[in-house]
């Protein structure tokens, strides 16, 4: 379970749906979980860019 924690700490979605599991099964602690929330969310709020949410709702990107 700890290498889960670590990889959603760095943002990596199912990691974190695997240590919501854990925590839903008891095996995580309530305090441990809500770390990883923060964390996984800071993660991703540290890569957003004006310019990656405008590619992203561009319907041309992403076609040849």
């Amino acid at each position: 379970m700890r290498h889960f924690i670590i990889s959603a700490k760095s943002g990596h979605d199912m990691s974190l749906q695997k240590v919501k599991q854990g925590f839903v099964a008891g095996i995580v602690t309530k305090e441990d979980f809500e770390i990883v929330l923060r964390a996984h969310k800071d993660s991703w709020d540290a890569i957003k860019s004006d310019q990656r949410d405008k590619a992203r709702a561009d319907p041309k990107v992403g076609t040849v």
